[in-house]
């Protein structure tokens, strides 16, 4: 009888993720889906980051290519990974800041479009990221987006905004979905950029011991983080790391499976699929 209900109980929840995957397959634009006279050739925007790109991409749909000017090395730190010199006269650049535009070196040339979208970002420096996995900033951030994109092609404001528009109900969607799987689900969070992603899921976040973080150096690191991620599993909770978590604890967790590591921002992928597979992943962890 126990078993029964055993294979009940996990039908019933296989049955709920396989729902939830139909309902992201569901929210998924496909090119079908684009009305035919919208079909144009597309004009190139180059991104200082690949989060402005992964938007940019989104918002822009049909009309805009986007490319990345500068990308992460493995300590997620941003490089350039193309030179000023290469990028002809006249092109169109998104740049989150003057500050990130001069990183990348593309204030010298003046022959370039560059829109920045904010004069001052409203939080420090070393939270910009976090930004970008907030679903109460993206919005916004969005909004701004697309005033850049119509500033460089006004004669496409209409569908800008009703790409906005989408991203935004996708947005909540995608939220809905994560709350629906990951409510009161208990979390050790010692990503850097991931966390308002969580609360918004629902998630109980679990802060780390004081001494956490110095262990990074020590030579017994390797035995001091497998007891103490073994330790949450046991209590179920999910440890979960991002790109932006020290490389070489991250990296040790991808190689004795100890958790959840959120990858490197892909700005070609969807953005809110990749929130899903992230909200799955903690899911499938939790198991």
């Amino acid at each position: 009888m126990k078993d029964l209900f055993f294979l009940r109980r996990n039908w019933h929840s296989n049955l709920r993720v396989l729902s939830l995957f139909f309902w992201i397959i569901f929210l998924i634009p496909f090119p079908g889906r684009v009305m035919a006279d919208e079909q144009t050739r597309k004009w190139d925007l180059w991104c200082t980051s690949p989060l402005i790109g992964q938007i940019a991409g989104f918002i822009g749909g049909v009309h805009v290519e986007v490319h990345v000017i500068m990308d992460w090395d493995e300590k997620g730190d941003l490089f350039s990974c193309i030179k000023r010199s290469e990028l002809p006269a006249g092109t169109n650049v998104l740049a989150l800041n003057d500050e990130e535009a001069a990183l990348s070196e593309l204030g010298k040339n003046s022959e370039l479009k560059i829109y920045p979208l904010y004069s001052r970002v409203p939080v420090p420096k070393k939270q910009i990221n976090s930004l970008f996995s907030d679903p109460a900033s993206l919005p916004f951030i969005a909004q701004r987006i697309l005033n850049s994109l119509s500033y460089f092609d006004p004669q496409h404001y209409q569908y800008f905004q009703r790409r906005l528009a989408e991203f935004q109900s996708r947005l909540e969607s995608t939220v809905l979905v994560g709350m629906r799987l990951l409510k009161n689900v208990k979390v050790l969070d010692i990503s850097l950029h991931s966390r308002r992603l969580l609360q918004a899921a629902g998630c109980t976040i679990l802060e780390p011991g004081d001494d956490f973080w110095e262990w990074i150096d020590s030579p017994e690191s390797a035995d001091l983080y497998t007891k103490e991620f073994q330790g949450y599993h046991e209590q179920g909770v999910v440890v979960v790391a991002d790109f932006w978590t020290p490389f070489s604890l991250r990296t040790f967790m991808e190689e004795n499976d100890l958790g959840v590591v959120f990858q490197k921002p892909d700005p070609h992928e969807d953005l809110f699929l990749s929130f899903h597979m992230k909200f799955l992943s903690i899911w499938n962890e939790r198991k």
